[in-house]
């Protein structure tokens, strides 16, 4: 089972092992600092590594920003797979079985449903077998919601941690097949 854990960071001492702070054996220990109430906060996130699902990818979503909007994460587009709901600040969503490839992530403000922004990662695909923590977060200067995946079974570290940057559109492939007797027009209209 996963666990989250906050302590405040002027709590945070040299004893990492202490009572506060849960280790099991064969589990990934992924430690992140975050604002919660102009508080810095740290949140462990306690994977165990038998929780990948073959043939499947496990994603969860934390909400590292500080402010109290809350969020709805999709797979895709706002209609797609839901991957958190009414996600607020310095939480942690349940995980969430999708099938692996090439997705975009949307994202949109709970309380209307209004999207706030939709990102991609091209070069980068869910895989099968593996385990993902997204975060959502806001960029300094611009305080434009951004979004990080961390692969948390990846062991090169120049590819654990990647950006799904703002993407204007949203592609899709349609297939049209004819099995009647009759001709069709599937000429794309726009």
């Amino acid at each position: 089972q996963k666990t989250a854990y906050e302590i405040s960071t002027r709590d945070w001492s040299s004893d990492v092992c202490s009572s506060d702070l849960s280790f099991f054996r064969n589990t990934i220990q992924t430690f992140v600092s975050i604002n919660v109430k102009d508080t810095a906060k740290i949140i462990q996130i306690s994977t165990f590594r038998t929780d990948a699902v073959k043939g499947k990818a496990l994603i969860r979503v934390v909400n590292t920003c500080s402010d109290s909007t809350e969020y709805n994460v999709y797979l895709g587009c706002e209609q797609g797979e839901v991957l958190a709901e009414s996600l607020k600040n310095g939480a942690i969503s349940q995980d969430k079985q999708v099938s692996p490839g090439l997705n975009a992530i949307t994202i949109t403000r709970a309380s209307d449903n209004m999207i706030i922004g939709t990102f991609d990662n091209v070069s980068s695909v869910f895989s099968s077998d593996s385990i993902y923590t997204m975060f959502i977060g806001k960029d300094k200067t611009s305080l434009k919601t951004r979004l990080w995946v961390l692969n948390e079974l990846c062991t090169d570290p120049s590819k654990q941690l990647f950006e799904f940057l703002p993407s204007n559109a949203l592609q899709s492939g349609i297939v049209v097949y004819n099995l009647s007797l009759s001709p069709i027009d599937a000429s794309y209209i726009q």
